[in-house]
């Protein structure tokens, strides 16, 4: 009989929502996805991506995130690895540096942008 292979144990991405009236307000630590359905408040800091949904708001001092993806309103100031994609009627504002930024029609810009180079992925060498 042949010995089967087991299969290598994958940690499947974390995920966390901030419900519509909700208010997360402080530190924000983590990895996978979270989605703004209420409003975040301080410091967010996510290997991840963060979704503002539409009604949601980000409302911060400082946030890094992989991917933003903005259907509410986000401001403050936004260190994004990968990229920014704010959907029609979305709103982005403050300073946001990320390699990419996209834009859907009628989304709404007031914001600082620094657009540059990709970062390598946490972990990662280069």
């Amino acid at each position: 009989m042949s010995e089967r292979k087991k299969a290598p144990e994958v940690e499947p991405p974390a995920f966390g929502q901030v419900g519509e009236g909700a208010t997360l307000a402080g530190k924000l630590r983590g990895r996978g996805v979270v989605i703004a359905q209420g409003r975040i408040e301080g410091e967010v800091e996510l290997d991840g991506e963060l979704i503002v949904a539409a009604g949601g708001e980000l409302d911060v001092l400082k946030a890094r995130a992989n991917r933003l993806t903005v259907e509410g309103a986000a401001k403050g100031l936004l260190k994004i690895d990968e990229g920014v994609e704010v959907s029609p009627g979305g709103f982005l504002g403050g300073e946001v540096e990320t390699p990419r930024l996209g834009a859907g029609r009628k989304a709404k810009l007031d914001a600082v942008l620094r657009i540059r180079g990709a970062r390598p992925a946490s972990g990662s060498k280069r």
